[in-house]
């Protein structure tokens, strides 16, 4: 059933249809549901030695993913979620790199993205490192396709999987089972619930080296990531029913958490904090529904740069986001909402203790006259 090597395709190359009772009908094709995204842009103010804002280190990705979703009939799903089109044997590029319509123009990500899920590219086709297995059972009934290698790690997870959630939400009902992860399927069920996804709509695929499934009618989307204003809004509406609230939040990072991006002089920031009405808060000592409560009540976030600032996305427009992190890992993402749903924020570069084999999580140090330049900044 699978082909020695695959060559790569994209939703963009699958039969246009018209509207979404034509995508129910059909046997193959896609939706256009929004152009590619070059949303008007205001970065963060950025500190990084003294009061004064300096100018950005590097420029941002700009461009989100045109929106849209494509239906397969008896599609392949490799361990780890990458998807093979049984029509012509290509694999699918949304099923596995989040950036789709750019990432191809830079190799070096894309074989990135290929190397997680134990693939390989040689001469512009996909091969595997090791033998295709059989696919082990065939999933009866529609499904959409809900998992990405990345989402084990909570940031991608809420960056890269979750706003793809938006198109399960534009079926009718009974809307399709969705093919997660066991990650997702054993940690983050709590949050799809929040959306009226029920433990029984959940299809647990496994990760890479896992036998293959087919899936008999299978719906994939592309990525909206942050970028795109009606799925964000459909995911910012499930922190509606809890109650706003003016509270000051600092993420209090602890265990193993430590040993990511280990801001060392986080006692003084805290102190710092402290005295400006912040309170510390463990995400650990929350449920997930907790912790969307939690982001919506408050009014001012503060925290080293990771996973638990994504929970951002639940804030009301206009929360003040305070975000530290090192030179080696300042990324351009909580500033990149459009402006109905955008964040009010600043960011504090400090400076690296750069580890030569994880650079992303090297240990750093902020400049504290930077941190309250960005306070100042902010208006706390």
């Amino acid at each position: 059933m699978l082909p020695e090597s695959c060559a790569l395709a994209g939703l963009h190359d699958l039969p246009l249809l018209e509207d979404l009772p034509a995508l129910l009908a059909a046997p193959r094709g896609r939706l256009d549901l929004a152009p590619a995204v070059a949303p008007p842009w205001q970065p963060f103010a950025t500190f990084r030695q003294g009061a004064a804002p300096v100018a950005l280190g590097r420029m941002p990705q700009r461009f989100g993913n045109a929106l849209r979703l494509g239906v397969y009939s008896e599609a392949v799903i490799l361990g780890g979620g990458a998807v093979v089109d049984s029509t012509d044997g290509r694999m699918v590029v949304e099923s596995f790199a989040s950036a789709s319509d750019s990432g191809l123009a830079v190799p070096q990500r894309l074989e990135g993205a290929l190397s997680l899920l134990g693939l390989r590219l040689e001469n512009e086709k996909i091969h595997p490192r090791r033998p295709w297995r059989r696919p082990a059972r065939r999933i009866e009934g529609p499904l959409l396709h809900l998992t990405y290698r990345p989402d084990l790690n909570y940031t991608h997870f809420m960056l890269e999987v979750l706003p793809r959630l938006y198109h399960w939400l534009l079926f009718p009902e009974p809307r399709p089972r969705l093919l997660v992860s066991e990650h997702v399927a054993a940690r983050l069920a709590p949050l799809l619930a929040l959306y009226g996804v029920r433990p029984e709509h959940l299809v647990p695929v496994g990760g890479p080296g896992a036998p293959p499934v087919v899936a008999e009618r299978l719906y994939l989307g592309s990525a909206p990531l942050w970028k795109h204003e009606a799925p964000l809004q459909a995911l910012r509406g499930a922190a509606d029913r809890f109650p706003a609230g003016g509270r000051r939040i600092r993420i209090q990072r602890r265990g193993a958490k430590l040993w990511f991006r280990n801001l060392l002089n986080e006692a003084e920031v805290a102190a710092l904090l402290d005295r400006l009405g912040f309170e510390s808060v463990a995400l650990e000592d929350f449920s997930l529904s907790e912790q969307v409560a939690l982001f919506r009540s408050a009014e001012c976030v503060a925290g080293v740069y990771g996973g638990g600032l994504f929970n951002t996305l639940f804030c009301r427009a206009g929360t003040r986001v305070l975000s530290l992190t090192s030179p080696d890992y300042h990324r351009f993402v909580l500033d990149s909402l459009p402006p109905p749903l955008a964040l009010r924020g600043a960011t504090v570069v400090g400076e690296s203790f750069t580890m030569r084999l994880d650079a992303n999580n090297s240990p750093f140090v902020v400049d504290m006259d930077a941190v309250r330049a960005a306070c100042a900044a902010l208006e706390l």
